[in-house]
C-alpha cells in the first residue's frame, strides 16, 4: 500500500496552486502585521504624549501657586510698610490689578492649550483612523 502511495504524483496544478495560496496568505499576514505595528505605534506615541502632557499641566500648576503665593506674601510685605489708610487701600488695589491681569493672561493661555490639544487629538483621530482603514 505505501508502494502505491508512494509512486502517486501530485498534479503540479494542485501543487501550484497551494503554493500561491500560501504566498497569498503569507503576504496577507504580513499586511496585517504592518497594520497591528502602526496601530501599535500610534497608541504608544499617544500614551507618550499623554504623559508629556500631564507633566506640563503639573509644572504650570506649580508655578501658578508659586506665583500667586510669591505675590499674595509680596502684596503682605508691602502693606506691612505702608504709613497711611490711603496707601493701604492703592496697595490692595494694585494687588488685586496685577492678580486680575495674571488671571486673565492665564485663562487665555488654558484657552490656547486647550485648543492645540483639541486639534491635536483631531489630527491623531484622523491619522488612526487612516491607518486603520490601509490596515484592512
Amino acid at each position: 500500500m505505501t508502494d502505491v502511495l508512494g509512486n502517486m504524483e501530485v498534479p503540479e496544478a494542485a501543487r501550484e496552486f497551494v503554493q500561491r495560496a500560501t504566498s497569498t496568505a503569507k503576504d496577507r499576514a504580513a499586511d496585517a502585521q504592518a497594520g497591528v505595528e502602526r496601530v501599535t505605534a500610534a497608541i504608544e506615541n499617544a500614551a507618550a504624549t499623554s504623559v508629556s502632557e500631564a507633566a506640563k499641566v503639573s509644572r504650570a500648576i506649580q508655578n501658578t501657586v508659586y506665583e500667586e503665593v510669591d505675590a499674595a506674601l509680596d502684596g503682605i510685605y508691602k502693606l506691612a510698610a505702608a504709613r497711611s489708610l490711603g496707601e493701604v487701600f492703592r496697595l490692595q488695589a494694585d494687588y488685586f490689578h496685577g492678580r486680575t491681569t495674571a488671571m486673565a493672561t492665564r485663562a487665555r493661555a488654558v484657552g490656547g492649550y486647550l485648543s492645540e490639544l483639541a486639534h491635536q487629538a483631531a489630527q491623531f483621530a484622523n491619522r488612526a483612523s487612516a491607518e486603520g482603514t490601509q490596515a484592512v
